[in-house]
């Protein structure tokens, strides 16, 4: 399982958006997923499109076997 977090924005109690404390602060998005071996591993980028890419590679490299 694998998914992207923006780093700079969150959720608040009330359901809207709110910024935290890395708000303009080094890479925006986070991509998170488990490896082969049962571990976590994750990688920043500045823009979600990166994310995005990263993301398509890791389902295609799962898919592919």
């Amino acid at each position: 399982m694998a998914s992207i977090e923006d780093r700079w924005v969150a959720v608040g109690p009330a359901g809207r958006r709110r910024r935290t404390v890395r708000w303009g602060r080094g890479l925006r998005w986070r991509v998170r997923w488990e490896r082969p071996d049962g571990g976590r591993a994750s990688k920043s980028f500045a823009t979600r499109e990166a994310a995005d890419e990263h993301l398509a590679a890791l389902a295609a490299s799962e898919g592919g076997g």
